[in-house]
């Protein structure tokens, strides 16, 4: 998950589910290069095209998103891509998974791994719709300006550029929260858990804000990358340990007689917060050696990941009454025994090492747009923790959490990608009407037919993603509210 990405971060840095670039990573503050006027937005302005001379300028310089140098081969961007899908979130994933009937969350899951795979190609499509409008107008960047912030700003302007800044502080945070919920969960059945709730929250919330003051940030994205290890370690454990696994019957015991609206949403959101690949697009991009397999990795590691998710839910639903599943997988654990114990404390140790990573894109974000330069950075991120703490303490188990989550992170998954491209389908075709365009190898997007067949697959996919996101968001809040 990004804000203001580098698009030479490596992708193999993310760690956990959604899990924030490296602060090391975070490009400095910088004045653009160019010396125009600042633009607010691509429809308020005269077009400038640029001259041949600019556009040989150009070429001969890196572009600043779609040529960095990576040095990742194909098998290994396909294993980061799944190692970032596989997080934290796959724990809740048995209870979601047990709201609805068998053949709706195998079909389901294919189906949105597809979905966003279809996200990833109009977010590739982006790029070369930047580059072409790099080639006919100037625009001088904000600074600090880079990946998907980038592309919101050719598409959007400045708006769209601090938009996306205020979108993904957003949904950052509710995934702090939502970290904090799961830290509270896993404590509640070991011998660290006191009598008084706000100390509970209150001391991971701490400790997460202390950790970002480190310089060693490295280690703590290594240390969740064990994530996976562990997370595969739970469901061995919960399933041959302590699931009836010598009497299953083959029958999918749903918590409900049928499949509601509700049940329904509260699956979908679940599952769209572990495909977290949609945001991560152009970091994976910038991290490869050859760019062009950025699709052939990601439909590799979609595929994996819809694999393991059917496989591991489907596992657990099967040897585990309906009526056990009331949260997530560690609360099938018994609370008296050292094992279980000692792997929820190794949750909330693997919690601990990932929020960080979160915390600070955030407390950078509030220092760059709102409060003063000289203000301590960890004073603002230890503000930013006890608010998630405290907001942590009002809310209900951790699986309708991230449920609710899940819904709100369409809009990164689902709405932004056809956006952003429909945008930039529009003002490629202000350039084309302008008459003066140098297509350099590009002509296929002056064809009328194109900007035909490519506006209408974007206004498509842009409304069944506002729907999507609407929809799932009202029910799953509903649910948060009932479970309170």
């Amino acid at each position: 998950m990004m804000v203001r990405t580098t698009a030479d971060q490596p992708a193999n840095e993310s760690s956990s589910l959604l899990a924030a670039p490296r602060p090391s990573t975070i490009p400095p503050r910088h004045h653009p290069s160019t010396t125009t006027s600042s633009i607010f937005s691509m429809h308020d302005v005269p077009l400038v095209i640029a001259d041949s001379s600019d556009d040989e300028e150009e070429s001969s310089a890196p572009e600043q998103i779609a040529e960095t140098r990576g040095t990742a081969g194909l098998t290994e961007t396909v294993l980061n891509i799944a190692k970032t899908c596989l997080g934290t979130g796959i724990i809740a994933l048995p209870f979601a998974a047990a709201q609805v009937e068998w053949w709706i969350h195998v079909t389901g899951t294919v189906l949105i791994a597809l979905w966003c795979l279809i996200c990833v190609q109009r977010l590739l499509s982006c790029l070369d719709l930047v580059q072409f409008i790099k080639k006919n107008r100037k625009m001088e960047l904000p600074e600090g300006c880079s990946g998907l912030g980038e592309v919101a700003f050719f598409a959007h302007g400045k708006v769209g550029f601090h938009a996306m800044d205020i979108i993904f502080f957003g949904l950052l945070f509710m995934i702090i929260v939502a970290y904090l919920d799961a830290a509270l969960g896993f404590l509640s059945d070991t011998f660290l858990r006191t009598a008084n709730p706000l100390w509970n929250v209150l001391v991971p919330a701490i400790v997460i804000g202390w950790l970002t003051s480190g310089d060693d940030m490295e280690s703590l994205s290594k240390i969740s990358a064990l994530g996976i290890g562990l997370i595969l370690f739970v469901f061995g454990i919960v399933i041959f340990g302590y699931g009836d696994v010598d009497n299953i019957s083959g029958e999918w015991p749903t918590t409900s007689n049928q499949t509601t609206l509700q049940s329904f949403a509260q699956w979908y959101g679940t599952i769209v917060f572990g495909f977290g690949l949609v945001p991560l697009t152009y970091n994976f991009r910038a991290s490869m050696k050859d760019k062009s397999n950025m699709m052939i990795a990601s439909s590799c590691g979609l595929a994996g990941t819809s694999a393991m998710y059917i496989v591991l839910s489907g596992a657990v639903v099967l040897v585990f009454p309906a009526g056990r599943l009331q949260g997530d997988v560690l609360q099938l654990l018994p609370s008296e025994s050292w094992l279980p114990t000692l792997v929820r404390l190794a949750m909330v140790g693997l919690v601990l090492t990932t929020a960080p990573l979160l915390v600070l894109p955030c407390g950078e974000l509030i220092q760059d747009e709102v409060l003063p330069q000289d203000w301590s950075p960890l004073w603002i991120r230890l503000a930013i923790c006890v608010a998630a703490s405290v907001i942590t303490l009002y809310l209900p188990e951790f699986v309708f959490v991230l449920s609710f989550v899940g819904s709100c992170w369409c809009i990164l998954s689902f709405v932004i990608p056809p956006m952003l491209h429909l945008a930039l389908l529009q003002n490629v075709k202000r350039l084309r009407d302008n008459g003066t365009v140098n297509t350099n190898g590009m002509a296929r997007w002056i064809s009328s037919d194109w900007f035909h067949r490519s506006f209408w697959i974007d206004l498509g996919m842009l409304l069944f993603g506002i729907g999507a996101t609407l929809a799932s968001s009202i029910y799953t809040f509903q649910s948060l509210l009932e479970s309170a």
